[in-house]
């Protein structure tokens, strides 16, 4: 849990963010991707292409979703994971998506640490 200081932080970027014209999207998220989170570094881009693929899950074949952000480091891909799924029904081509990630979260055994995000959403105004 984080200090005072600290939630008062993330309330004034909230503020700021909102003023700005972004949408909250969801507090936080287990994710997977290509980019490489770092706590401290928001990975922020523009959706370029969502797409779906099958992965094989053991021995059942599934769809998930992969979105293609143009960042001001390059292209990256992010993978639909359960808590990512809301990002992904509601996020269009042209969106700006910013992902922060926060840390890993403890689970019980014998479940590994979940990667935990804060997920912003800013539609596209179409002119």
């Amino acid at each position: 849990m984080g200090t005072k200081e600290d939630e008062a932080a993330r309330q004034e970027d909230a503020r700021q963010m909102e003023k700005a014209g972004w949408t909250l999207q969801q507090e936080s998220c287990s994710a997977s991707s290509d980019h490489e989170f770092k706590i401290g570094e928001p990975l922020e881009g523009t959706i370029r292409n969502i797409r779906t693929i099958p992965v094989r899950r053991g021995k059942e074949l599934v769809e998930v979703r992969l979105m293609s952000l143009l960042s001001g480091s390059g292209i990256a891909t992010v993978w639909e994971s359960a808590a990512l799924s809301g990002l992904f029904d509601i996020a269009r081509v042209n969106d700006s998506v910013r992902i922060e990630y926060l840390g890993e979260v403890a689970q019980d055994p014998p479940k590994s640490p979940m990667k935990d995000y804060r997920v912003w959403v800013k539609a596209h105004e179409e002119s």
